[in-house]
């Protein structure tokens, strides 16, 4: 699986993208995700808050996860959120 990072009013450093690679890698256990789809990745940052949107068209379905919280612990959550479809 691919992945498509942006970050909005952020810049995604090199440990926040290898988090979000290392947590989306986990999904294709669990999903049938092809090499070919592309996960997209929003990290937005507001002046009191922190949000992360995954959205990962497959061929069967579309994944989304959206939190809002701190960077690092959406990272986590998301993970979580995509694997209660599970």
């Amino acid at each position: 699986m691919k992945v498509n990072i942006v970050g909005k009013n952020i810049t995604v450093t090199e440990g926040i993208s290898d988090k979000i690679h290392k947590k989306l890698d986990v999904l294709t256990k669990y999903f049938i995700i092809s090499e070919d789809d592309v996960a997209n990745v929003l990290v937005r940052t507001y002046p009191t808050k922190q949000k992360i949107e995954v959205t990962i068209p497959t061929r069967y379905a579309i994944l989304r996860a959206e939190v809002v919280d701190d960077v690092i612990s959406v990272i986590d959550v998301v993970d979580i959120a995509l694997l209660v479809w599970v």
